[in-house]
């Protein structure tokens, strides 16, 4: 049921009602999806250019950032703009606090600015002084700011007034850093241009030794993503080759079965797939991953259609079995035996049927 774009998908967010904002280069920039992925009516976009970040408040209104006059504003439920909202500075948005305030990261004096929930400057905030551009940005459990970009040591962490947080120590990095997400547990992953292309960082910014992705080419875009799925398994999109894979929680790929014995299959969520995660191609790079509330997956980007639901693992649309229509055989199952985290491995063999 998702709608036909005319260009291409940047980012997206999901509010408390499972409600879907997208936005990105299409016609209007921003537009809201019902939950079943048709278009919201009721969402009247203030925007009308193209919209590069969503993010959603608590109260339910929307932060957006992106090429219309004054590049940041604060919309209202329905999509209208909220005249409350008058931005000081205007730039990325790069975390917003528990507070409300909101951190900001731009081309003016200093790179990175702390906002009050009206807009304007929070003067408490004294960020260290940066040499260059902040590209991303998390506010962490305990209020603490990680900030990432191309700047000098290109990783930092600032305690919530805006000072050098000390006890926080990253491994030297050779190349820019354009992704940053948080994990539930604290651990921190980043992606960028530097060697590997993508780690994950202790608490304290110590590398973690446990986690060990693959190697990724192609990462030479400035639009990468990375979701993280209520398992711990990481998705991760953007312009290396095959444009979207997902990891298991340990950084390894979540490759496919084996293909011995062959009548093996893993099942989840009662659809028996081949493969752990199979993604179907996509003819472009990936932008944006967002893990819905049902566990889906929704991908945005310029391949052709510029936005796809997957299923949680990867498929579009899910399989449905037994075969239907012009195939006459079905699934024979001859053993089901239950393995540790939900997966259940099916031992089964296709025989031929009478079409009735």
């Amino acid at each position: 049921n998702l709608p036909a774009l005319d260009d291409s998908a940047l980012t997206s967010a999901v509010q408390a009602d499972g409600k879907i904002l997208i936005g990105g280069k299409f016609t209007g920039g921003l537009k809201r999806l019902n939950a079943d992925g048709t278009e919201d009516t009721g969402f009247t976009s203030a925007v009308g250019a193209n919209v590069w970040q969503i993010v959603v408040l608590s109260d339910g209104k929307i932060l957006v950032f992106g090429s219309f006059t004054g590049n940041l504003k604060r919309l209202k439920s329905d999509g209208s703009e909220d005249s409350g909202f008058t931005p000081a500075v205007t730039g990325s948005i790069l975390g917003v606090q528990i507070d409300g305030k909101v951190l900001v990261a731009g081309s003016f004096a200093g790179y990175l600015k702390r906002l009050n929930a009206d807009g304007t400057e929070d003067t408490s905030f004294t960020p260290p002084a940066l040499d260059n551009f902040v590209y991303v940005g998390a506010v962490q459990a305990d209020g603490k700011i990680l900030i990432g970009g191309i700047f000098t040591d290109y990783l930092k962490r600032l305690n919530p007034d805006g000072t050098i947080d000390g006890t926080f120590t990253p491994p030297a990095f050779d190349g820019d850093l354009i992704s940053l997400t948080v994990q539930p547990n604290g651990k921190i992953l980043i992606g960028g241009f530097f060697t590997g292309h993508l780690k994950r960082l202790n608490y304290d910014g110590s590398n973690d030794d446990g986690f060990t992705p693959p190697a990724l080419d192609g990462w030479n875009e400035s639009q990468q993503t990375i979701a993280v799925q209520a398992d711990g398994k990481i998705v991760i999109g953007g312009y290396f080759t095959g444009y979207l894979l997902r990891l298991n929680a340990d950084g390894t790929l979540d490759a496919p079965l084996p293909a011995r014995p062959s009548r093996l299959a893993a099942e989840r969520d009662g659809r028996i797939q081949a493969n752990a995660f199979t993604p179907p191609s996509f003819s472009g790079g990936v932008n944006s991953v967002l893990i819905l509330p049902d566990g889906s997956i929704l991908v945005g980007g310029v391949f052709a259609g510029h936005l796809v639901r997957l299923g949680a693992s990867g498929a579009t649309p899910p399989p449905v079995l037994p075969p239907t229509g012009a195939d006459t055989t079905v699934l024979v199952v001859f053993a089901v035996i239950l393995l540790a985290a939900g997966t259940v491995l099916v031992a089964s063999r296709r025989r031929k049927i009478a079409l009735r």
